[in-house]
């Protein structure tokens, strides 16, 4: 499984998260039973999804998050430490998320016109659209460019 070391990062960071309760002279930000608890959920999770078992392992974090809310509910988590072990379990249940199947798009089936071939022995009839202005030699009227100087040899020898 690709996504195990950051699986395993994101258990230990939820683990921290939890720490243990009590470490300080003030009121404890969480109960030592409540911390054990949830460390203990974490650890199956974190076992299920090394084993390749997603779903069993994102079953096990909805009971964590479960544990989670109760405790939160009893006060035997403090707001600010329960805020940080909401955003550990969801970046958890985001690593254990099967991606996203690719969306299927169908392209419009390209139409190809058909190429009219035509043997190399048989003439092509000249464009339609500019009719022959019955001059005889198939000049569009573009000037005179083939006979330029003729007119201006008219005149010395008569």
């Amino acid at each position: 499984m690709r996504r195990r070391t950051p699986l395993i990062l994101s258990a230990i960071v939820l683990a921290t998260a939890l720490g243990a309760g009590g470490c300080s002279a003030a009121a404890p930000d969480i109960t030592v039973g409540t911390s054990e608890l949830m460390q203990s959920t974490i650890v199956a999770a974190a076992d299920r999804a090394a084993a390749g078992d997603s779903a069993g392992a994102l079953s096990t974090l909805d009971s964590l998050q479960t544990q989670l809310d109760t405790a939160i509910g009893s006060g035997e988590v403090s707001a600010a430490r329960a805020a940080r072990i909401q955003e550990s379990l969801d970046l958890v249940r985001a690593d254990l998320q099967p991606a996203p199947a690719p969306a299927e798009t169908t392209a419009p089936a390209e139409t190809v016109a058909p190429v009219e071939t035509v043997p190399a022995d048989t003439a092509v009839p000249a464009e339609t659209g500019t009719e022959d202005s019955g001059n005889g030699d198939g000049n569009s009227g573009n000037g005179n460019n083939g006979n330029k100087d003729k007119d201006k040899d008219k005149g010395k020898n008569e």
